[in-house]
């Protein structure tokens, strides 16, 4: 499972926009809301342990700190809006304890007319087009989607206490992973039984502990083989690594190759 940040995908500004056909990923978290508009096609959403069909002309909401994947079984094409919830502060104050039940609805025709520029901005799976200009623009697409799910799904309350023990969990494995980390550690600092982190870590989708820890750390030593020139050893250190051997094993594991090879590749 990844856990993604703003800074680690290169945005430039609050705003992520991204063009995408037979979209496919791995199980994911971020602390960003994200908007799925399926334009030809079908992709299949998985939030937590459901499942939703995503058709054209329907539009999707994943909340912050919801594990998800897409799967593109068929071909399909989709433009995928993401931003900060505090960014929207209507929003944080409308599901500050609710959720949207289902979180697939279709878009109207005002939020239709604003995809294909949407989507012009776009290249390469990202948007060309940073600054305010973009912003505003995608402010708008933003609070449209937002009155069709206000609109067309119900609200339901949502599991708060769970909810929160597991977005404080991984915003504090998020924070310290590059430090020697252990769960009874971690089941101390936000006071509840090391069991009881375990299952809330491997509920709503998770893969536990262990895979959080590790990929958060191979996603930080990938950035460093790509960005800098610190030695292999260094960057398994950096990264929270106690040793070569278990980054070069947890790295290769990830990303299907050694870390030397990796940089060999890439650069």
């Amino acid at each position: 499972m990844i856990y993604e940040t703003f800074e680690e995908q290169g945005f430039s500004d609050f705003y992520y926009s991204a063009h995408y056909c037979n979209f496919s990923n791995d199980p994911h978290v971020h602390s960003h809301m994200e908007f799925v508009f399926v334009l030809q096609g079908t992709l299949t959403l998985s939030i937590g342990n459901e499942e939703y069909p995503v058709s054209a002309g329907n539009v999707a909401i994943i909340p912050p700190y919801e594990v998800h994947k897409y799967q593109s079984p068929l071909p399909s094409e989709c433009y995928i809006l993401a931003c900060p919830a505090e960014y929207v502060p209507e929003y944080r104050q409308i599901l500050r304890d609710q959720t949207f039940s289902p979180p697939v609805v279709p878009y109207s025709a005002a939020t239709a007319a604003l995809l294909p520029e949407m989507v012009c901005l776009c290249a390469g799976g990202h948007c060309i087009e940073p600054g305010q200009q973009s912003s505003f623009k995608k402010k708008a697409l933003l609070y449209c989607s937002l009155s069709d799910l206000l609109h067309a799904s119900s609200l339901i309350r949502s599991p708060s206490r769970e909810l929160d023990l597991y977005r404080n969990a991984i915003v504090y494995v998020t924070n310290h992973y590059t430090q020697k980390l252990e769960l009874p550690a971690v089941a101390k600092e936000l006071g509840i039984s090391t069991s009881h982190l375990s299952r809330v870590l491997s509920s709503r989708g998770g893969l536990g502990f262990s895979n959080l820890l590790n990929s958060l750390r191979c996603y930080e030593a990938r950035r460093l083989l790509l960005q800098t020139e610190q030695s292999i050893s260094q960057i398994a250190l950096e990264s929270g690594f106690g040793s070569i051997r278990s980054f070069n094993r947890v790295f290769r594991k990830q990303f299907n190759c050694l870390p030397k090879d990796f940089r060999t590749a890439h650069l």
